[in-house]
């Protein structure tokens, strides 16, 4: 039995030296990008992209050229189903805060990477 102990903690130290953790890492570096922009804009297309490994997509225009954007990617609380084309986001730069404004009604959300570390420093407003 004790020998199962050692091989166990021996995978785990192999797997942790392999980058377990760099998906987290990769999670807190994208949840830092995010707190350090801001934005307001109004959608001008929002959908789940079949052939891209089921990316969520949201699209916006700055003056002549549409921009992609990666800010659902990998995000985690679910707003990205309640987003229609026509909604307008707005983000403070310095916050996880997200105020989305549909049909008239405001609504705020919470963006989550999976990064809580950081999270603590962009308390709701």
């Amino acid at each position: 039995m004790k020998g199962l102990y050692f091989k166990l903690i021996v995978l785990i130290a192999v797997l942790e030296s392999c980058g377990l953790n760099s998906h987290r890492e990769k999670k807190c570096e994208f949840t830092e990008e995010i707190i350090g922009r801001k934005f307001d804009v109004v959608l001008s297309d929002v959908y789940v992209d079949s052939i891209n490994h089921l990316h969520r997509i949201v699209e916006y225009n700055e003056g002549e050229e549409i921009i992609r954007s990666d800010l659902f990617l990998i995000e985690r609380s679910g707003m990205f189903f309640e987003l229609n084309v026509g909604d307008r986001i707005m983000k403070k730069q310095g916050t996880l805060n997200i105020m989305v404004v549909s049909n008239g009604e405001q609504k705020q959300y919470r963006l989550d990477y999976g990064c809580n570390d950081l999270v603590k420093t962009a308390e709701m407003e």
